[in-house]
């Protein structure tokens, strides 16, 4: 019987979450956040933790919810430390709560791995103009620049 009710609370997590990501899509992000709330609830396995939790702080993220954010894509990162989408989520749940500290160490962190990385630098750019470091942020707007026309990734 034990096996049968896991089997079945893997379906059912496995259920919600496509429902999650079909509310995601439409606009949904209150309603996706119930679904993913209870995926955590069933979900103890790693690999699918980190795409509910994933899912979760994008919500939080597209609510305004920047505290709820920050709160899961920390235990995101604990899970997943080297994924820089991750800290850019991070990030941008850090700036409008004006943590711009702890916003420029993640950006920082992942153009150590991607110096190319375009949104990073832009929103270190933003960052540095928030600190009032005027000539570092447009420094960071320059190089973003540059490199979203000589890698075209102009986002």
């Amino acid at each position: 019987m034990s096996a049968d009710r896991n089997i079945y609370q893997m379906d059912l997590a496995g259920l919600l979450l496509d429902e999650a990501q079909h509310l995601i899509t439409q606009g949904y992000y209150e309603d996706a956040l119930q679904k993913l709330q209870k995926c955590l609830q069933l979900e103890s396995g790693p690999t699918k933790r980190t795409a509910i939790l994933d899912l979760t702080g994008y919500c939080f993220l597209r609510l305004g919810w920047y505290e709820e954010a920050v709160k899961v894509y920390t235990e995101y990162l604990k899970i997943y430390p080297m994924d820089n989408d991750g800290r850019f989520f991070l990030a941008s749940a850090y700036a409008p709560l004006k943590w711009t500290d702890e916003a420029i160490k993640e950006l920082k962190s992942i153009l150590s791995s991607n110096p190319t990385d375009v949104l990073a630098r832009h929103d270190l750019s933003l960052c540095y103009r928030d600190k009032g470091w005027l000539r570092e942020s447009l420094e960071e707007m320059r190089i973003a620049n540059k490199y979203a026309v000589t890698c075209g990734n102009a986002e």
